[in-house]
């Protein structure tokens, strides 16, 4: 990731974490959907944001393959 798609990454995430937050989510809530967008955009190593269709359907065809079902779940 460039700087600037970095920090574009840190400000989606922000807003992300803070409409969590006013859900009134659990931290260990928001962590466990932290660590899900975490972990689709080092993936693929872009701002989740940028993926078409077809990179979040191939992120979910390894993760299938590699994680729990459960973390499937919360992933989607």
């Amino acid at each position: 990731m460039t700087i600037s798609d970095r920090q574009r990454f840190d400000k989606l995430y922000q807003r992300h974490v803070q409409a969590l937050r006013l859900q009134g989510m659990a931290e260990s809530t928001r962590d466990t959907y932290a660590r899900a967008v975490h972990r689709l955009r080092d993936f693929h190593g872009v701002s989740p944001d940028q993926l078409s269709v077809e990179q979040v359907q191939d992120y979910f065809a390894v993760l299938v393959e590699t994680h729990s079902w459960r973390t499937v779940k919360v992933d989607r």
